[in-house]
């Protein structure tokens, strides 16, 4: 139980500090408008720095690749209908060592839906239960590995963008303009430090999963609301450095010159700079794990849609694809319209997705019953058990 009475005091302060906090952001706010201006005029040079930081041994940070002049900005194209979209959301019961039996549940959320045509919309979830030896204790690379929360994250992951594929078959079908949105980004940052083997196999269902998309031409979209990516206000740094050549690695400055405006999220930048409608120009990302991905590289770009700005990542072949591009421009800005602020597929397959504290329940009561008439003794821990009834 929170004692609210003992906070409040804490409460005060952090109330004043946050205060303190809007003014100098405010402050970094101009300052990277400003460089952003600076680096728009001085195209050649930053590019570049932007080599030479890319040559650095350990780069400091990790900074956008701009595929676009900065001073771009792109106006809401005009929305064809009909069209298509489809999502998927997952969730998941992890296994546990105080309940009955161990076991994992993953749960994918999937949505079709098609405007201006009448036709009936899918709206369905998908669950699958793991609890066989080779899903607890499952062979990654050359290696056998025990069962854990990031690993289900990943297979989570895989299991979205199967049904992902499966969807846009189905929309395709339809004969209409489509695009798949994801919850999330389409980089799989859990990969960046695991050993090269497991990051190959990994990642091989999800590269199959985008060169069917890429056959069917269904732009993938991952859609990122109250993102904190800072990829952009790091390249705003390399405009910012006062040297002729960049010494990021021994710099000498006690306070560097770079870090004037940061921290400083992407979007709040873009917030200012992008009217309703509008889109960023496009950028790459220079995530180390995407040395692997091939045409499914990652670039994005932000878009206002009103109630926010969002990142929105596709992958390289959709970004170089001007129709394509503009499509998910249009259709994820719908999107979001027809859900207030954020994408109505992708809320909708969430909510399809997400299992409750009574969903969990009810499966460990239907497992329960299935065990006993099997014959089983069934029981659970001590902790789970007191946690469930509690100790007057």
């Amino acid at each position: 139980m929170l004692d609210i009475r003992a906070l409040n005091q804490q409460i005060h302060a952090m109330t004043a500090d946050l205060f303190q906090q809007a003014d100098a952001s405010s402050e970094r706010l101009e300052a990277a408008l400003a460089l952003l201006r600076r680096g728009a005029a001085e195209n050649s040079p930053l590019l570049e720095r932007l080599e030479a930081f890319a040559a650095l041994r350990e780069p400091p940070w990790m900074v956008a690749q701009p595929a676009e002049a900065l001073e771009t900005t792109r106006a809401l194209p005009a929305l064809a209908a009909p069209y298509s979209v489809v999502a998927t959301d997952g969730s998941q019961i992890a296994p546990s060592h105080h309940e009955i039996a161990l076991c994992y549940l993953l749960n994918v959320g999937r949505i079709l839906y098609t405007y201006g045509t009448g036709e009936r919309p899918l709206q369905d979830s998908f669950p699958q239960l793991f609890h066989r030896e080779a899903d607890m204790r499952p062979s990654v690379g050359r290696r056998r590995v025990s069962i854990n929360e990031e690993l289900i994250a990943a297979f989570r992951n895989l299991h979205e963008a199967k049904s992902l594929v499966g969807l846009a078959e189905m929309a395709c079908e339809r004969g209409h303009p489509a695009i798949a949105m994801q919850d999330g980004t389409l980089i799989q940052w859990m990969l960046e430090d695991k050993p090269e083997d497991f990051q190959d196999e990994l990642l091989e269902g999800h590269l199959e999963a985008l060169n069917r998309l890429r056959d069917l031409r269904v732009p993938v979209v991952g859609y990122l609301s109250s993102s904190r990516a800072t990829d952009v206000v790091n390249l705003l740094r390399l405009v910012a450095c006062p040297k002729a050549r960049l010494e990021c690695e021994r710099c000498a400055w006690n306070e560097p010159p770079c870090e004037g405006h940061v921290p400083l999220s992407d979007r709040r930048m873009w917030a200012r700079r992008l009217a309703v409608g509008e889109r960023s120009p496009i950028f790459y990302s220079t995530a180390k794990i995407l040395a692997k991905y091939g045409a499914h590289r990652v670039a994005f770009f932000y878009l206002h849609v009103g109630a926010e700005v969002a990142r929105l990542e596709v992958p390289l072949w959709v970004a170089e694809d001007d129709a394509l591009l503009d499509r998910v421009h249009a259709y994820a800005y719908d999107q979001a319209q027809k859900g207030m602020g954020y994408p109505i597929s992708l809320q909708e397959a969430h909510n399809q997705a997400v299992v409750s504290r009574e969903d969990r329940q009810r499966f460990f009561s239907l497992l329960s019953q299935r065990m006993q008439q099997a014959g089983m003794t069934v029981a659970v821990s001590n902790k789970q058990l007191k946690k469930r009834v509690g100790v007057v």
